[in-house]
């Protein structure tokens, strides 16, 4: 009876088909779990997302992508951040100030954010299953590129409060800073809570 094609086809088949699913779907969930948690060191799950994106060409092509963007980024920045310096005599107007503060720590950010995607992209090239850094190097890592990131913000809706400040009375200058006040920290209270409660 187990020798019949008919059998095979019937019975054998779609189980060995459900469990393969199964094992699949389990896999995949695991994997994610690992990526989220950063846990790709585990010899128990040897499909880590390292060893994915290695083994996918299209993958591989956007890691490299996003590093050549976020270095063009930071030379751009840098640039701005040059030209600005030698203008020596406007470095005392407020709107170079800002401006040059706001570059500065869009710089750190990009900067920041291309150095972990090369440590990133050097664990895939020397070995899918090895985190290059370890798992809190890469949370200081994220954590200063989201600094830099709320900072940019916090720092280009103060911008915006000075060009409004100097454009009305300086009623409207008090009401500002309290609006400023009130929207920097905002901006750094939900960025924060989205930066913890995010996927875990």
């Amino acid at each position: 009876m187990f020798g019949d094609d008919n059998f095979v086809k019937m019975i054998i088949l779609p189980v060995e088909e459900r469990v393969y699913k199964r094992a699949n779907c389990l896999r995949t969930r695991r994997t994610i779990r690992n990526f989220w948690t950063m846990n790709v060191t585990s010899e128990e799950d040897p499909h880590s997302p390292y060893f994915l994106i290695a083994e996918n060409p299209t993958l591989f092509i956007l890691t490299l992508g996003g590093i050549l963007f976020n270095f063009l980024s930071f030379c751009s920045n840098f640039s701005i951040v040059l030209i600005i310096l030698k203008n020596v005599r406007s470095m005392w107007n407020r709107f170079y100030f800002f401006i040059l503060f706001m570059c500065f720590w869009e710089t750190i950010g990009r900067c920041q954010t291309a150095v972990f995607q090369t440590f990133r992209l050097h664990a895939l090239c020397t070995d899918a299953r090895a985190l290059f850094m370890g798992r809190w190097t890469c949370l200081a890592f994220l954590g200063c590129s989201y600094v830099s990131d709320i900072s940019f913000n916090v720092v280009l809706l103060i911008f915006a409060f000075e060009r409004f400040r100097m454009q009305y009375d300086p009623l409207a200058y008090n009401i500002s800073m309290k609006k400023r006040t009130f929207f920097a920290t905002i901006f750094v209270t939900v960025g924060a809570i989205l930066y913890v409660v995010g996927p875990p």
